[in-house]
């Protein structure tokens, strides 16, 4: 489950054994479930401890015959906000995590 930049879609890719299905919803103003997002990123600050983990996954760049590495980034906070923030970096370098905690002052754990 996701969003769009503006916040005013809720989107769901449902894997249904033969492929993925991209279900959508328009959300009435003031009805996104979602923290509100400041500049395209979501605000990490109201939780006071952050489990992350990075996923390595294939990406395909047009034009190489090989698909490099990237990773996706997945980060739940603590029972005040239980919700899952995903971040994608192309590259293994603390530049990408670096910045989606930019202004979090709480706990990081991550493995």
């Amino acid at each position: 489950m996701f969003t769009n930049r503006t916040a005013n879609r809720v989107k769901v890719l449902d894997w249904g054994g033969r492929g993925l299905c991209l279900w959508c919803q328009r959300l009435e103003v003031g009805q996104s479930p979602f923290p509100p997002v400041t500049d395209g990123r979501l605000e990490l600050t109201a939780t006071r401890v952050v489990h992350a983990d990075d996923t390595p996954v294939k990406l395909r760049v047009t034009g190489s015959p090989k698909a490099k590495t990237a990773h996706l980034w997945a980060a739940v906070g603590d029972a005040d906000f239980p919700d899952v923030v995903f971040d994608f970096a192309a590259d293994h370098t603390a530049v990408a995590p670096a910045a989606f905690f930019t202004g979090f002052k709480g706990d990081l754990q991550a493995d």
